[in-house]
């Protein structure tokens, strides 16, 4: 059984961690993401439903992909979604195929291509 508490894999002591690839492995949902639309993400995508075309979207920290599908229901655009951890992109591409999840360092990355239309970092 996987806990939920990510909290020592990203801060501890007051200092920033950031082992997110121990917390998908040891964590099953540790940002609520799997299971929660959080009010805030119903918000983006109530905004994003209108009448605005966006051809190319990339979704940062995109974590195991859940709010990333909701995009990909949402608009009509094709989707890049990128995180840090290969265990999240592995759940990500298991669970929602039709999606390029890449698995990689958002800030160092030669995997992304093109221009985007909008951008999410949730």
């Amino acid at each position: 059984m996987k806990e939920n508490d990510y909290h020592k894999y990203v801060i501890a002591d007051g200092e920033f961690i950031g082992e997110f690839e121990k917390m998908y492995q040891h964590c099953h949902d540790p940002w609520l993401q799997d299971s929660v639309l959080h009010k805030s993400n119903q918000i983006v995508l109530n905004m994003l439903s209108g009448e605005c075309a966006y051809i190319k979207t990339l979704d940062i920290g995109c974590g195991k992909g859940w709010f990333t599908s909701l995009l990909n229901e949402t608009l009509n655009s094709d989707i890049d979604a990128i995180d840090i951890s290969e265990t999240a992109i592995n759940s990500a591409i298991e669970n929602y195929p039709g999606i390029n999840f890449i698995a990689d360092d958002f800030i160092n990355t030669q995997k992304l291509s093109g221009d985007y239309d909008l951008i999410i970092i949730s």
